[in-house]
């Protein structure tokens, strides 16, 4: 039986060649999930972009820092706070766009990509409030409310910039 009427008998398969009848790519009947490889290089490159996603959360730090400590003096602490995290999230959005997530940056992806921090913010202080007073060191909490509040950050930008949910679930959410 050549390819072609392999082909024809069993469309949702790969032949391409004796040897290659592993390679098949149809969903699992019974549960309706990719094929493990498919699964696999998902999942691969899931985590290429939390490492990327980290490495920019670094260079955000320090756009943060920088920024407060060259406007501290003659704006106060509060105002450099606030401009700090201003040009960490703009610097920070466009990193993520680029490097972690490879998306053109959009006006719309501009305008959700706050709520995402926002929810950072808000998981890392309720996280740091409660695990200081289960007994946590003030020195250790944020570290690891940090722990807790990144993976669900790291979920809600790829949701709020590529429209869809982490490549290792295989879940797509329209845009």
């Amino acid at each position: 039986m050549d390819t072609a009427d392999r082909a024809k008998e069993d469309p949702g398969r790969n032949h391409f060649g004796a040897g290659c009848e592993s390679l098949d790519v149809t969903p699992n009947v019974i549960d309706g999930r990719a094929p493990a490889p498919v699964r696999a290089q998902r999942a691969r490159r899931s985590l290429g972009r939390l490492v990327r996603y980290g490495m920019v959360g670094v260079a955000n730090a320090a756009v943060y820092y920088t920024t407060y400590r060259l406007v501290l003096e003659p704006v106060g602490y509060l105002a450099a706070h606030a401009l700090g995290l201003a040009v960490a999230m703009v610097v920070s959005y466009f990193l993520h766009c680029r490097f972690t997530f490879s998306v053109r940056p959009t006006w719309r992806r501009f305008l959700r990509f706050p709520w995402s921090q926002a929810t950072n913010i808000a998981a890392t202080t309720i996280g740091v409030v409660a695990l200081v007073h289960l007994g946590v060191g003030e020195r250790v909490a944020p570290l690891a409310a940090a722990v807790v509040a990144v993976p669900i950050t790291f979920l809600l930008t790829t949701l709020a910039l590529t429209g869809r949910r982490s490549t290792a679930t295989g879940t797509r959410v329209p845009a």
